[in-house]
């Protein structure tokens, strides 16, 4: 069973910034795969918040690195405010329309998932393939505007299940909900993959973080850029 924690500081700490997306090129790597869908990407897809249902088409995933893979983030697991689990940051963006950047409707979940390794030998795990994933943050936008979270939002409850993701990585079949004092937005979609992509880290604030596609990436980890975050506590979910 799929482990799930909440990061509180880890919420503050991407709470703000644009995100700046690049595509990952193709190469041999084999990305990990989920089965148990007969027909993965031939279901409905929707988002419920605020007591509607909002239709989406596709969902965009990535890490957040640059050209030479994904960053590592060194992150205080046991409270004792010293980083102590390296994880890789994933985007996962569902979104009804044209393209994420230009999305009117959008739920992007930020997960941290722990690497693999050790030393100079780190290794990525992909987050359908992760036993324990935390969450760094989740966004809801609708019209093009923040609906969450508020100024004021705490997250208390945070679940994501991916059923698979298919050979060819186009499509994916997932469900993933989390719940803030204003209210839980719940995602249920098995449709259009569109990955793997590398987010950057830029200025900006609110809905900004709006990717810009551009050249191929490495599908890796970059071990010359970690971030050691302190005073992070996480906190298992109950």
């Amino acid at each position: 069973m799929k482990k799930m924690f909440l990061s509180l500081a880890t919420i503050a700490f991407v709470a703000t910034g644009a995100l700046t997306v690049t595509s990952c090129g193709s190469d041999d790597s084999t990305t990990p795969i989920n089965e148990g869908d007969d027909n993965p990407g031939g279901g409905d897809s929707t988002f419920s918040w605020g007591g509607s249902n909002y239709n989406v088409d596709t969902t965009i995933m990535g890490y957040i690195g640059t050209e030479n893979g994904a960053t590592v983030y060194n992150i205080d697991t046991d409270g004792d405010e010293e980083g102590d689990t390296l994880m890789t940051q994933w985007i996962v963006g569902s979104y009804d329309g044209v393209d994420y950047q230009n999305a009117s409707d959008l739920v992007q979940t930020n997960i941290l998932v722990p690497v693999g390794g050790e030393g100079e030998n780190l290794v990525m795990i992909y987050p359908q393939e992760s036993e324990t994933v935390y969450l760094a943050r989740t966004i809801v936008i609708l019209g093009g505007e923040l609906a969450a979270p508020l100024e004021t939002d705490q997250i208390s409850g945070f679940d994501i299940e991916f059923n698979v993701v298919d050979e060819d990585n186009e499509t994916v079949d997932y469900t993933t909900s989390t719940t803030f004092t204003s209210g839980t937005v719940s995602v249920d979609f098995d449709g259009a993959l569109d990955g793997y992509y590398y987010f950057t880290q830029s200025g900006g604030k609110g809905t900004s973080h709006r990717a810009l596609l551009g050249g191929e990436a490495v599908k890796s980890i970059d071990n010359t850029n970690i971030v050691t975050l302190n005073n992070t506590n996480v906190v298992k979910l109950n």
